[in-house]
């Protein structure tokens, strides 16, 4: 694509940014308003094609800015081949402000996909212009200025009387001033050799001249480029640090290589694999102790062959084979389990104390009458159950598991019609809990 930047070229010159020019509107279609901040800030051509791409996708009657095409999808209207291409891209508009990437994990967590909050405007603290009117009074504020030339001068006059030798340049009366400006170079240098006839050939060798000044960078606005590019190579993320660490103790990298990985490995990231999960997968071969050069092993497992252009990094840790990935998947898979019969053991136990109208009920006696006359009904009513007629039958269900005592007591609160005093005045005339039970009081 070319390049599209407006202060690429020859020097600016003031007089040359008033000039006018008109541009008529053609055909109508749907369009899509951009922000002119992002067309003058510098970024690469398809960073900007891609902010396009982005904000044709908003919709306007949701009344936000969210969208969230496939990586795909954008390379593919990017022109390239692969989906990661598309992410030194994406990071030029987060870095600008123009953009802000939100990760939304499906599938129980186990998977992510990118949403992107598209800005229409910059932040508060963008340094770059903001306006094609603000970017024409900065360029004319950098511009340089109309070079003076001095006129060319056609004259006959005599050349100016000099004591210099002819092997000087004669400067005449009128013309150029008489010191040259100093980056223009030394004078020549004289060397002469002797004649016969004792006279002395000049000859003249070719003064040096300085080299011209390195031109300035282009920037998009006043003085510094918003994206602030530096040569030095770019810090390692935080996933990438853990999973080049993690890396580092089954393969040897040095720093060149882990430079080279970060890249993909953030990409891989992105896509919605986990940093430790990642890690796991690219030392799961068991030929890892055998490689010889492990960086390019990694790049290949992490982008895959150039030949097919198929990248060797599954899609997710669902659908790879290593062992690995299918560790961590029924780790995971056990997890959502757990946390599923937990969530239907709380939603039961709920059901049991809101769908129960007379569990409130016999709360509010059990309280009233007390732990003590509590526990003698309780006592008295499991020794009638072990002495009736029928207790050897129920030998093995007399257990006093919470959910039977409050059936068996129920019922007796039931006998006295619920009223408390009634009941205490029972649970009153019961021995404590570990006497005998007098027949009278089993049989009341």
């Amino acid at each position: 694509m070319p390049s599209s930047r407006p202060d690429r070229g020859h020097p600016v010159v003031a007089a040359e940014l008033d000039e006018q020019m008109e541009i008529a509107a053609g055909r109508r279609a749907p369009f899509t308003m951009l922000g002119d901040w992002v067309a003058l800030s510098g970024i690469d051509d398809h960073a900007k094609a891609l902010y396009w791409c982005l904000a044709m996708h908003v919709n306007v009657a949701r009344d936000d800015t969210e969208v969230w095409p496939s990586r795909y999808t954008l390379a593919e209207w990017c022109g390239f081949a692969k989906a990661e291409s598309v992410d030194r891209y994406l990071a030029q508009l987060v870095e600008l402000g123009a953009i802000e990437v939100r990760q939304h994990r499906h599938a129980g967590g186990m998977r992510a996909r990118n949403r992107y909050l598209v800005h229409g405007s910059p932040s508060d603290d963008y340094a770059g212009a903001r306006s094609l009117h603000e970017w024409y009074q900065r360029r004319r504020a950098e511009a340089d200025p109309e070079p003076s030339r001095s006129p060319f001068q056609r004259t006959t006059a005599r050349p100016a009387e000099t004591r210099e030798t002819p092997a000087q340049p004669v400067v005449r009366s009128s013309g150029l001033p008489e010191s040259a400006p100093a980056d223009l170079g030394s004078p020549p240098q004289r060397t002469g050799t002797k004649t016969k006839n004792n006279k002395t050939k000049n000859t003249t060798t070719p003064a040096r001249t300085r080299k011209a000044p390195a031109p300035k960078p282009p920037t998009g606005g006043g003085g510094s480029s918003p994206l602030r590019p530096t040569t030095e190579p770019a810090a390692e993320s935080e996933a990438a640090r853990l999973v080049l660490d993690t890396v580092a103790g089954t393969l040897t990298l040095g720093g060149p290589e882990r430079a080279v990985l970060a890249a993909p490995i953030d990409a891989a990231v992105a896509a919605g694999w986990e940093p430790a999960v990642l890690a796991a997968h690219l030392t799961a071969d068991p030929t890892t102790d055998k490689i010889k050069q492990p960086g390019g092993w990694l790049m290949y497992r992490l982008t895959g062959t150039r030949k097919t252009g198929v990248p060797a990094l599954p899609e997710g840790p669902t659908v790879c084979p290593c062992t690995a990935c299918r560790r961590h998947v029924r780790q995971v898979e056990a997890a959502i389990r757990q946390q599923t019969a937990e969530l239907d053991r709380a939603r039961q136990r709920h059901a049991e104390q809101t769908d129960d109208p007379g569990r409130a009920r016999y709360e509010t006696i059990t309280e009233a009458l007390g732990a003590a006359l509590h526990g003698r009904i309780v006592a008295a009513e499991f020794e009638t159950l072990r002495t009736g007629r029928f207790g050897a039958n129920l030998a093995g269900s007399l257990a006093q598991s919470p959910k039977r005592i409050r059936a068996v007591v129920g019922g007796v609160y039931g006998r006295y019609g619920h009223d408390i005093a009634a009941i205490r005045t029972y649970a009153e005339s019961l021995p404590p809990a570990g006497q005998p039970v007098p027949a009278v009081a089993a049989s009341a």
